[in-house]
This record gives structure tokens, sequence and C-alpha cells, in this order.
């Protein structure tokens, strides 16, 4: 997972300090830019840099009153980057890159997988569908390299009921129905049933 990131949160109370190009909150975020003063309330207004002091998390890009808006990037401490069209709710359609290598393109609420998008994992699998709190849910397809896939309804991460093809180290290829069980952490690797009306042939 990665940390929320959602300027919405933040109060015009908070705020410690500003002068003319930066404010400072006093749980010690810091905002460079473009803001809007008025007595004093001071929210960031127009292109800017804002830094998360407990996390290291940084956003560049668009703000309109104090949320995040428009064309922005922001980098975690852990060397994952979103990049993408940011809206007042806190999500953003854009690229999701993980410090592990994998990458994300889709629909992304508070730095979170949220809605449509596809998913490259770093063993070349590749899962394209809906996701729901990071997690995959509802209608997707997770194909690998190997030519094997699944497609189906998914729950919790796990398609009980999918129809697709699987290929046993012994060289034996399934295909028909199929249920795979997700267990954390390990992402996508997953265990494979085999159901009774599924056809085998040999490769």
């Amino acid at each position: 997972g990665k940390p929320s990131f959602n300027l919405k949160a933040l109060q015009p109370a908070v705020v410690h300090k500003a002068n003319a190009d930066q404010i400072t909150y006093s749980n010690g975020d810091q905002f460079e830019g473009v803001h809007q003063g008025v007595e004093t309330i001071f929210l960031p207004n127009g292109p800017g840099k804002y830094t998360v002091t407990s996390t290291h998390a940084v956003y560049q890009g668009g703000f309109e009153d104090g949320v995040l808006l428009g064309q922005g990037t922001v980098h975690w401490k852990s060397g994952a980057k979103l990049a993408g069209e940011f809206d007042p709710d806190g999500g953003c359609a854009g690229v999701l890159e993980y410090h592990t290598g994998e990458k994300y393109e889709g629909q992304v609420l508070h730095g979170f997988r949220e809605g449509k998008g596809k998913m490259q994992y770093k063993s070349g699998a590749i899962f394209d569908g809906h996701w729901s709190n990071d997690v995959r849910e509802e209608h997707g397809r997770l194909a690998w390299s190997s030519g094997d896939w699944v497609e189906g309804e998914w729950h919790g991460g796990s398609c009980p009921k999918a129809a697709g093809r699987h290929t046993e180290a012994n060289g034996d290829v399934f295909e028909g129905a199929l249920s795979v069980t997700w267990e954390p952490p390990e992402d996508p690797a997953l265990l494979w049933s085999q159901d009774s009306d599924s056809s085998l042939s040999t490769a």
C-alpha cells in the first residue's frame, strides 16, 4: 500500500505561517507556490509543490482552493510515483509506478488503485479490470506471459469461478473452469484448482 495523499483534509486553521510564496502548516507540511490569502486563511491556488512531512510524499502540480486539481505528480519516499490528471475528490487518472518496477495505468483514489485499470506485475503478468481499495474486484482478466489466463468476477483479489487456461509444471494444460485464490502478500502468485468440467491437453 501507499500513503494517502488527500489535501481536502487540510483546514485553514492548521496554517502555522505564510509568506509571499510559501505556507508552513502546524504539522510541518509545506507548500511552495501560488496561494490565496484572506486574513489568516491561506490556501494553495495554482501551480506549486506540497510536501507531507510525516511520509515525505511530495506533490507537484496544480491546485484549486487547497485541493489537487489538473496535471500533477506525487513522489513517495519508497520511490513510487503517480502522474496524471487529478480531480477535486482526490482521484487521479494516470500512471502509478512502483519502486519494484511494477506499473499500473488507470484510476487512482488517494494513492490507491480504485476503478478501472491495468496492472503489470514483475512476473510479466497483467491484470486488466476493476479495482476496489487497491484489490482486484468485480470483472477482470489476468494473463501471464506463458499464455495462461483467467477471466471472471473477482472478490477480495480472488476469482472463485473463472474461465481460463493453466499450464502445469509437467506441461499439462488445463482449459475451462478454474478457481483462482490470492494469498497476500504474493501478487499475483495464485493458487489454482481445476473444476470437473475442465479439459486437459498435453503441451
